[in-house]
């Protein structure tokens, strides 16, 4: 367990199993013994055993100003962790110790966010959050009112991978709204998937599809896949790709993601 107390500048903690008579007893031995941890806790600020709490509340934050789903990204980088953070425990601690959250989600803000996630070892976390920001922020995305990951296993009837890019309403001043959700259970990894990539001309007449068959070997990949399919429909309609918008140069882009995906992480 680990025991707080608030002092100038930041907080004194301890961690471990301690056994005190009264909690006066307790706060006393963390004002005495207590390591030091200094707050409004900083983006990047290096770990020291008591931050994980407000990097975790920064991570919130980040996902609730940029339109993404804090649960679909940790459940996409931490497939065999069975319990999610309790968001309102993390922020009223976060709240009370003190976390300096960025004004603006510049490249800056982006970059504290992901060393504080370095630094108290979510790696993979931060490597989806790297490489969705990273495919994202080369595009305007001026006209794009959200881009969200849905974890939705166990949540719905279907199975598999399914998203929808909704095009702009000028009636309801609505952009580009993006959903991509994920069913799939941890022992259905790997999970086999086939999809069409494109046609090719059998004689003056006739036409085959040309298929892909591979495997999501994780959550993660599933999600990186079906990103990059609903992006090209959105990047495609905004004219900022060339291309036709259709469902076989849609799977292309999202396999295209998942190749480079697979690559940063080998």
């Amino acid at each position: 367990m680990i025991g707080f107390v608030k002092v100038a500048g930041g907080v004194k903690y301890l961690v471990g199993q301690y056994k005190f008579r009264s909690s006066d007893d307790a706060l006393n031995e963390i004002h005495h013994s207590g390591i030091f941890s200094p707050r409004p806790y900083q983006p990047g600020q290096a770990c020291d055993g008591s931050t994980t709490v407000c990097v975790l509340a920064l991570f919130y934050r980040f996902c609730q100003e940029q339109g993404h789903l804090p649960n679909a990204l940790i459940r996409a980088a931490f497939p065999n962790q069975d319990m999610l953070p309790d968001w309102t425990d993390i922020i009223a601690s976060a709240q009370w110790q003190g976390v300096a959250y960025p004004k603006k989600w510049n490249s800056e803000a982006n970059a504290g966010l992901l060393k504080s996630l370095h630094e108290i070892n979510y790696h993979a976390l931060a490597a989806l959050v790297v490489f969705v920001l990273g495919k994202l922020c080369q595009f305007d995305a001026g006209n794009l009112e959200y881009f969200r990951l849905y974890d939705r296993t166990t949540q719905a009837d279907r199975a598999g991978v399914w998203g929808r890019c909704t095009y702009p309403s000028p009636k309801k001043k609505l952009g580009y709204r993006v959903r991509c959700s994920v069913s799939i259970m941890a022992a259905e990894i790997p999970y086999p998937v086939k999809y069409a990539i494109g046609t090719k001309r059998i004689d003056g007449t006739q036409w085959d599809w040309i298929w892909r068959e591979d495997t999501f070997d994780s959550k993660e990949e599933a999600f990186i896949w079906l990103a990059g399919h609903e992006a090209f429909h959105w990047l495609r309609h905004s004219r900022q790709i060339p291309g036709a918008n259709y469902e076989t140069q849609a799977n292309r882009y999202g396999f295209a993601w998942l190749d480079e995906w697979r690559t940063a992480q080998s």
